[in-house]
């Protein structure tokens, strides 16, 4: 029996699957209601941000640019519009995302 816990990886897996060797990403949010002051948006953006740099052949210099800017401010962090355009910048390049949002009534933005 498919359980609520099976159905989001399955899903993914599915995807995955289904898009290799195409230029379609796939990305996944896992949302936690004991986690809400982890999830802010720009935490959450920031995963989709690493998810689309972890499977890439090489981190656009842009985005390794800000983070290492960010980081010498003084560990300043990046703002949501930033991080925004950055995202959007990424995804650009892509012709299809895939984005998985699982429990989103568990977050409280």
């Amino acid at each position: 029996m498919l359980t609520r816990d099976l159905i989001s990886p399955l899903v993914i897996d599915t995807l995955l699957e289904q898009t290799r060797g195409q230029n379609i990403a796939v990305l996944s949010l896992y949302c936690d209601y004991q986690a809400q002051k982890d999830q802010s948006a720009v935490n959450m953006i920031g995963g989709l941000l690493r998810q689309l740099t972890l499977g890439a052949p090489r981190v656009p210099g842009e985005i390794k640019s800000s983070f290492e800017k960010s980081k010498r401010g003084g560990c300043q962090a990046l703002r949501l519009p930033d991080m925004v355009k950055l995202f959007v910048r990424a995804i650009s390049s892509i012709d299809r995302v895939y984005l998985c949002v699982d429990a989103v009534d568990e977050v409280l933005l």
